[in-house]
């Protein structure tokens, strides 16, 4: 009989992927622009709703997406938001 591994994975994140993650958790949403600057930013409240923002290296917000942290919701030109998977929402930061 297979015996299965409750043990749970531990991920490794630097400090602003802990910061991203952390507030997306708290209700920040994370987007990042389709125009030739590629620019990612977080915003309070979400996107275009005039709440305070923070920018984002796109190095960070790559990362997140490989370590299937978040995923790629809604592209709308000119920007693609971001969510937080179902492991990102139960990431401990």
């Amino acid at each position: 009989m297979k015996r299965e591994s409750r043990r749970e994975e531990t991920i490794k994140l630097s400090e602003p992927q802990q910061a991203v993650i952390y507030l997306m958790q708290e209700g920040w949403e994370l987007g990042k622009s389709l125009t030739m600057d590629g620019r990612a930013w977080m915003q309070k409240n979400g996107l275009g709703k005039g709440g305070e923002s923070k920018d984002v290296r796109t190095t960070t917000l790559f990362a997140l997406v490989d370590r299937g942290l978040i995923e790629g919701k809604a592209r709308e030109f000119p920007k693609q938001r971001y969510v937080l998977t179902e492991k990102g929402k139960q990431c401990k930061v």
